[in-house]
């Protein structure tokens, strides 16, 4: 029989303690301590040092072992995971209760000799090693393996149990790290040959469950430090960097970028030393050789003084504990004046950690921010590597909708971006912030199926669609067939009705005027001041767009067979212009002139001075969906070319103008039409139509338009000329229109009997291709009899998803740029719209695959209370799991388990 108490570390974020009974003996899983109820008490001016067992029990900081009272003799061994204080700081008060030796690996069992060297206490527990990736015997019966694991200490192990029952395994904490910056890899392997053994129980850390993101890689975290460190104004400044002391690998990254600045490090506190100690006793760091370490209160003190003095503050790193805020940690002390140094206005101070999701952690880091902020410190706590200048994102501002070289941005405080909400794939608009800062490395320039682009920083991440979730993931780990997230359809916030023509007019100059109507030149009505955004002007510019020019008047020159065109430009200017409308005959071809000066120079301004430099006007992307398809309709007759095939038909669009091109794509999403760029083609010389000389040789982006939904859309905005040519065809489409059926979660899909959809979905099933790879969206909705969870999401969302066909890999130095979005952590960007990910991650997706590798018949979640454990009962849940296997546990409960 199994049986399992929940000792502490159900309830709350801490005190972490796990007893495991299997017949009649006993297993113990950590003893740690809940730090906040410690900090509560000192702050209240108690000594910790008067604290015994009882006295910790009942405040709170240790797990209430009273509960496992009668099975303390049957305990065999106690097993420590890692040394965070979390899970080993209440060794010193229960350990000695139980006759056990306390197993764990070398750092951690030297971090945990040096505890009880520091308070001064004894034990009769034997403390024994246990290499990782090793097993060990505890009784006839039982046997224990340390399973290599990444967290944000070393040597880290995930504990199995193995006994005539199966295996149990205890993963409180971990992630999932293939770039760490000291250890090694996660043993994936044993994981997976796990995985196809019995593994009867699961107790599974629940602390960020709730977050729909990956754990970032250690590497990530190093270029976000080195970007802050490296890439930031600091002259004069002194650097201070706070973060866990256990952090080894983060304490690493300070000292090789202060090698770099030639920066001498200062390492201040005891707890510091603690684990550097242990350390390299481990022979896993020498730190020592390249930095000072203080450790002790008088010593810290006489350090501070003497740098005050020097007057060379920006010839030191400071590292030191604080990034919680602890009241008493050197950082808080540092800012109150306890200690004999003033922060400065420009100092830099670095949170390289994140605040542990308790109510006091919380409310004690608001306080310190707030104290360093009085003192105009430089605060840096969620700093990214990001993308190149000449990325192209999509932003808006109180005046509408833009793309922008992220480069080219200026700062807006009521600047927001676009960014999919991950609850249910929509697109929204969100208050940001932009980042600058200097990046050395890897560029991955990433193309996809549809044609859209774009370079990311390593580390940076895109959403990549994999088996019914989206998983941020870095541009290291992308590959040839990952399925990326961009737009499927989006719109700005507002709508505009008109636009204020006195914003493209200086009436300081020459003879215009103007009264409540009309803008006049020399008393000539030129132009309207406000023109209505109706179909007649959309019309007009899209005719522009694909045949116009301004030499000396605004100029469109189309075949003389296009009479309805032509009349329907004609219509349009004497709609809204007071001006005479001239026909030139050219022979096979009839040019359309209109305008005065004043026009000539407002359209050069919002379509471009020439082909090259093409675009459409700012102010469409932030119209209506009829105003825009009426646009697109306009610019299609005059510059594309349908092209019927017998599967399917299309229409084709070329343009010099790259930006054009990229704009084309952007504008066609916001009306949910999946535009794709083909290709570049170079052009030979010709003559154009009106023009007697010859045109050089040329590039042409050419874009193209497919699948009946798009062609439906477009087709009543088109001449009779496009109609006739474009027939359509309920044809099989491909990404970005459709879905690939592997990665949306088919087994939230209940299809209709006897259709295609519920052949494939069978075939999958059983592990075989099918004859479709790809559906339609309104296939899936048409065939199914229920579609909930992701694919329900993923079908009302904004979302398509676009293969990758090519990555490349280069280095880059310079400037690279990044935006703050609270909440949401992604925008578009890129030639045509990629999403891109600002880098912000969690661990709901390694939950998952901890899940998928090792098929547990229960799960028990751990660290943290219900509602974190709740998250993960739901994850489970999605994954197949019935309720009943999803093991809910308080503090002090105990569940027997059926096996």
């Amino acid at each position: 029989m199994i049986e399992v108490c929940s000792v502490g570390g159900y309830s709350e974020v801490g005190k972490n303690m796990t007893a495991v009974k299997i017949d009649n003996e006993v297993v113990i899983f950590d003893m740690g301590i809940f730090l906040p109820a410690i900090i509560n008490y000192e702050e209240e001016g108690n000594d910790r040092k008067n604290l015994d067992r009882e006295g910790m029990i009942k405040l709170g900081a240790a797990p209430d072992d009273s509960v496992i009272e009668d099975w303390r003799g049957q305990v065999k061994a106690i097993l420590v995971g890692h040394c965070h204080l979390d899970h080993i700081a209440a060794i010193p008060f229960l350990a000695d209760r139980y006759r056990a030796p306390i197993y764990g690996t070398p750092f951690t069992i030297e971090v945990i000799k040096q505890t009880l060297f520091d308070e001064n206490i004894k034990i009769k527990n034997p403390l024994k090693v246990v290499n990782v990736n090793s097993k060990i015997k505890i009784s006839d019966n039982i046997s224990v393996e340390f399973i290599n694991m990444t967290h944000s200490t070393l040597q880290t192990a995930i504990i199995v149990i193995h006994c005539k029952y199966g295996t149990i395994i205890y993963a409180n904490d971990f992630k999932f790290d293939n770039h760490p910056v000291l250890g090694k890899k996660p043993d994936m392997d044993r994981l997976k040959e796990l995985g196809r053994e019995n593994v009867v129980l699961l107790i599974l850390d629940s602390l960020y469950a709730d977050t729909e993101m990956k754990t970032p890689s250690e590497k990530v975290a190093r270029e976000m430090l080195k970007d802050i460190m490296l890439g930031t104004e600091s002259e004069n400044s002194l650097i201070f960097v706070t973060t866990f002391a256990s952090h080894l690998s983060r304490l690493k990254s300070v000292l090789d970028f202060a090698k770099t600045m030639n920066r001498k490090v200062i390492f201040l506190g005891r707890s510091m030393m603690k684990y550097i100690t242990a350390a390299e006793k481990c022979n896993l760091i020498d730190f020592s050789k390249k930095a000072e370490i203080i450790p002790y209160a008088r010593n810290i003190k006489k350090k501070l003084k003497e740098l005050e003095k020097s007057g060379k503050r920006d010839k030191y790193i400071i590292i030191a504990t604080g990034n919680q805020g602890e009241p008493d940690s050197v950082l808080s002390k540092m800012t109150d004046g306890r200690l004999p140094f003033r922060f400065e206005p420009a100092d830099h101070v670095i949170f390289s950690s994140r605040v542990i999701p308790d109510p006091i952690n919380i409310e004690n880091r608001r306080k310190l921010e707030n104290k360093l902020k009085e003192k105009k410190v430089r605060i840096f706590s969620n700093i990214h590597v990001s993308v190149l200048p000449d990325t192209q994102v999509v932003i808006n501002d109180d005046e509408g909708m833009k793309i922008r070289n992220i480069g080219e941005i200026k700062e807006d405080k009521n600047m927001k971006v676009a960014s999919f909400d991950p609850k249910d794939l929509k697109i929204k608009w969100y208050n940001s912030k932009l980042v600058k800062h200097n990046y050395e490395g890897k560029i991955f320039k990433i193309k996809t199926k549809s044609g859209r682009n774009v370079s990311i920083t390593s580390g940076h991440s895109v959403f990549k669609l994999n088996k019914g979730n989206l998983l941020d993931v870095p541009g290291d780990d992308l590959k040839i067939g990952d399925y990326l997230a961009i737009p499927k359809k989006f719109s700005w916030r507002k709508e505009l009705s008109e636009i204020d023509i006195d914003n493209f007019i200086d009436y300081n100059k020459k003879n215009y005027s103007k009264d409540d109507k009309w803008v006049y030149y020399s008393k000539r009505k030129i132009i309207p001041r406000k023109i209505k955004l109706d179909k007649d002007f959309a019309r007009l510019l899209g005719y522009y767009l694909a045949e116009g020019s301004a030499p000396r008047h605004i100029s469109f020159v189309l075949g003389s067979h296009e009479k309805e065109e032509i009349d329907e430009i004609r219509k349009s200017i004497k709609k809204i212009f007071p001006s005479n409308v001239n026909f030139v005959n050219k022979g096979t071809s009839i040019e359309i002139q209109f305008g005065a000066n004043i026009i000539k120079k407002i359209f050069k301004e919002l379509f471009g001075n020439n082909a090259k430099t093409k675009k459409i006007p700012e102010f469409i992307f932030s119209t209506n969906d009829e105003f825009k398809l009426n646009f697109l309709g306009a610019y299609i007759n005059g510059d594309g070319a349908p092209d019927d095939r017998q599967k399917h038909s299309r229409f084709r669009i070329k343009t010099a103008s790259e930006k054009l091109a990229s704009d084309l794509m952007y504008l066609f999403s916001q009306v949910g039409i999946c535009a794709k760029f083909d290709h570049e083609e170079v052009q030979k010389d010709r003559y154009i139509a009106g023009n007697n000389k010859i045109t050089r040789s040329t590039k042409a982006y050419v874009i193209r338009v497919q699948g009946q939904r798009s062609i439906e859309k477009i087709i009543p905005y088109l001449s009779s000329k496009y109609k006739n040519k474009l027939k359509l065809r309920n044809t099989q489409i491909y990404p970005p229109e459709s879905l690939p059926l592997k990665e949306i979660g088919i087994e939230y899909i209940i299809p209709k009997p006897n259709t295609n959809l519920g052949y494939n979905l069978r075939a999958i099933k059983k592990g075989k291709e099918g004859n479709q790879l790809h559906f339609d969206a309104e296939i899936i909705k048409r065939d199914s009899k229920m579609i909930e969870g992701f694919p329900k999401m993923v079908i009302d969302g904004d979302l398509a998803f676009d293969p990758i066909t090519k990555i490349e890999a280069s280095d880059y130095k310079g400037d690279v740029y990044d935006f703050e979005v609270p909440g949401a952590q992604n925008f578009i960007g890129g030639f045509g719209g990629i999403f891109l990910h600002n880098s912000g991650h969690a661990a709901r997706e390694d939950h998952r695959d901890m899940l998928k590798i090792l098929k547990p018949k229960y799960i028990m979640p751990a660290h943290d209370g219900h509602k974190k454990q709740l998250f993960m009962k739901e994850l489970a849940v999605e994954e197949g799991y019935k309720e009943s296997q999803v093991l809910l546990m308080d503090d002090g409960k105990k569940v027997k388990l059926s096996v």
